[in-house]
C-alpha cells in the first residue's frame, strides 16, 4: 500500500466527523497571510488565513491535499472557522 492510499484510508477509517475534523486539523496547518490587501470596493480584507497543506511529513499543494482526500476547500475552511469556536471539541489519536 502506497503512503498516499494509506493517507487516505486513514482518514476514511474513522467515520465519525469530529474525528476526521481532527485528522485535518493535523495535516492542515493555517497562518495568517504575510500582506493583507484590502478590497477598495467593499473595505475589507480579502483573505483571513493561509493554509499549508501536509501528507505525513511532506509538504503538498492544496489541491493534491484535497484530492487524496476527496474534500473540498470549503470543508477545510469549515473545520477552521468551527475549530475557533469550539477547541476542546477535537482531538485525534491514532490507534
Amino acid at each position: 500500500m502506497s503512503k498516499i492510499e494509506q493517507f487516505h484510508s486513514s482518514y476514511y477509517a474513522v467515520p465519525e466527523k469530529t474525528k476526521q475534523d481532527a485528522f485535518i486539523l493535523k495535516f492542515v496547518v493555517a497562518i495568517p497571510p504575510q500582506k493583507i490587501r484590502l478590497n477598495r470596493k467593499k473595505g475589507h480584507r480579502t483573505r483571513a488565513m493561509t493554509f499549508k497543506y501536509h501528507v505525513f511529513d511532506h509538504s503538498v499543494c492544496q489541491n493534491a491535499f484535497l484530492r487524496i482526500l476527496n474534500i473540498t476547500k470549503h470543508r477545510v475552511a469549515g473545520v477552521f472557522q468551527h475549530f475557533k469556536s469550539n477547541v476542546s471539541v477535537y482531538t485525534w489519536t491514532e490507534d
